[in-house]
């Protein structure tokens, strides 16, 4: 089971109800271990005066599910380590180790291609392009087809800087399929962005950055899953996964527990977001951290002025001097009547 599965956890706070806090736990993602999986290019229509939104998809082909990339990791086995060849330098000294989901179907891996099928015709001009924006892991990644001569045909490559080159360009309602590598284990965070051009009127329209997550196993080892194997030495398997789960059924969810440091299997011990008015228009906003633990937990704070929104990113929320608690203080202007906030929490 992968300690890498990701959670988000809403806790919000009316400071004009003396720190009331709710919590909304979202599923975590698929896991994706193997099949025909389409990367989608899809268009969403708006209306006058907009021109629509572009975004990708990831389409299980055989299943018949399609999810969003926040909602789905692509799962590399150890089964896809090889060792570079002489003559492959370009990913690396000879040797070394290289992860790759083949262009071509292996019944035990992902078979990636990426798709513009259901894109409308006369829409858009005769191909899209989608570039390479980033790529955050231990590793490097690489896409490429390879030819019949024993040659490869390299479209991106993070190895040697990211530039606009790094892209391609699906045939508007066809696709095609490539070779995925990693040069490491552990999770890879790749983004995309998504690019066509208006046919009518000649308009670019860019889509906004699309994450793609990729587990390369083996997952090195974690305090998250070294935590869950300690409190849970009888069945840590089924919790591992899931960090949104709440075992001693007190509100609070095992990462919250986890990264406060109390006890999951203790309802009079759990950790909530406190919210307190020192003085008059000063809000502060404090939940408690084990200092080590910080470093395996994504928080994020954002604050609305209603439950509908907009919700904005506080920048000023971080972890305090003391290394004991993610803390927050502001100033409320006298014309406030309310204000929202929620932490978001995700497992690295």
């Amino acid at each position: 089971m992968s300690p890498s599965r990701m959670n988000h956890l809403f806790l919000i706070a009316n400071l004009l109800a003396a720190g009331a806090a709710s919590l909304v736990a979202a599923e975590p993602p698929a896991r994706i271990f193997r099949g025909h999986v389409d990367i989608q290019v899809t268009w969403t229509a708006e209306p006058p005066p907009g021109i629509g939104s572009l975004s990708l998809a990831l389409n299980e082909e055989e299943a018949g599910v399609v999810h969003s990339p926040s909602n789905a990791v692509v799962v590399v086995a150890e089964a896809a380590r090889l060792s570079i060849p002489d003559g492959f330098e370009v990913f690396g000294p000879a040797g070394g180790d290289l992860w790759v989901l083949p262009q071509s179907p292996d019944p035990n891996l992902p078979y990636l291609g990426f798709s513009a099928e259901d894109l409308p015709r006369d829409y858009f001009g005769d191909r899209m392009e989608i570039r390479l924006l980033s790529v955050e892991g231990p590793g490097n990644f690489f896409l490429w087809h390879s030819d019949g001569f024993g040659g490869i045909q390299m479209a991106m490559n993070s190895k040697d800087g990211i530039e606009s080159s790094d892209h391609v360009q699906p045939l508007v309602g066809g696709h095609d399929h490539y070779n995925f590598g990693f040069t490491a284990n552990g999770v890879h965070d790749v983004s995309f962005e998504v690019r066509g051009i208006h046919r009518a009127t000649g308009t670019n329209v860019v889509s906004l950055p699309q994450r793609l997550r990729f587990e390369v196993l083996p997952l090195p080892p974690s305090p998250w899953a070294d935590w869950i194997l300690a409190t849970f030495p009888e069945d840590p398997d089924r919790w591992l996964d899931l960090p949104q789960g709440d075992a001693d059924s007190d509100g609070a969810s095992n990462l919250e527990e986890f990264l406060a440091g109390t006890d999951p299997r203790a309802a009079s011990a759990s950790a909530r977001l406190a919210v307190s008015k020192p003085e008059n228009g000063i809000v502060e906003l404090r939940f408690p951290v084990v200092a080590t633990r910080a470093a395996s937990v994504m928080a994020t704070m954002e604050s609305a002025p209603s439950p509908a929104g907009p919700w904005l990113s506080e920048p000023r929320f971080a972890l305090n001097p003391t290394s004991t608690a993610l803390w927050m203080r502001e100033t409320l202007s006298a014309a406030s009547t309310a204000r929202f906030y929620r932490l978001r929490l995700q497992l690295l």
